[in-house]
């Protein structure tokens, strides 16, 4: 109430694909759908926690070109 929509933050929380085309294919659907914060899962199998990690880090320069 009162309220500038556009200082409102919206949030999702989402598994990202594997691929990094599909990767950046979905986060660029979800600021489309108007939400200013994402917050990125990655399953990562037993023992591959750090190479799921290392692949998210070299995925952020992209990702942070959306938007």
């Amino acid at each position: 109430m009162g309220r500038d929509p556009a200082t409102i933050r919206r949030a999702v929380q989402f598994r990202l694909p594997d691929s990094a085309d599909d990767a950046l294919r979905v986060v660029e659907l979800q600021a489309q759908a108007g939400y200013t914060d994402l917050i990125l899962m990655r399953y990562a199998a037993p023992g591959s926690a750090a190479a799921a990690a290392e692949a998210i880090a070299a995925l952020l320069p992209k990702l942070r070109t959306v938007g």
